[in-house]
């Protein structure tokens, strides 16, 4: 199972739910998704000292969660939860992916 970031306070209703809505600011109405919106996220990295993948540190993720949040401007969350789910596909305003989320592997208060 693959893991995947989403920026959200309510990431149990989200999950019980299991869609999102899309709306861009050329958008007259918000488009149903067929599941919810979230980020690609990996918690391994390859450490080259050990030869094969371990998980990242608290601060590897965190890094890397501060590192997307400044390149999205829409984003209004200020908790940032890892999911475990399925890929389901690409997100229509292409950034992104559509997932069924499975379970939450970490919840990060930012």
């Amino acid at each position: 199972m693959k893991t995947y970031l989403r920026f959200t306070e309510s990431i149990e209703q989200d999950m019980k739910k299991g869609f999102s809505y899309l709306k861009t600011p050329t958008m007259k109405k918000a488009q149903k998704l067929k599941g919810l919106c979230a980020f690609s996220f990996d918690t391994t990295i390859f450490d080259i000292e050990l030869g094969c993948d371990r998980e990242k540190t608290k601060e590897e993720i965190l890094k890397d969660i501060y590192q997307i949040l400044d390149n999205s401007w829409y984003i209004k969350s200020d908790t940032a939860v890892i999911i475990e789910g399925e890929y389901l596909g690409s997100n229509p305003n292409g950034e992104g992916v559509i997932i069924k989320a499975n379970s939450i592997y970490k919840k990060f208060y930012i």
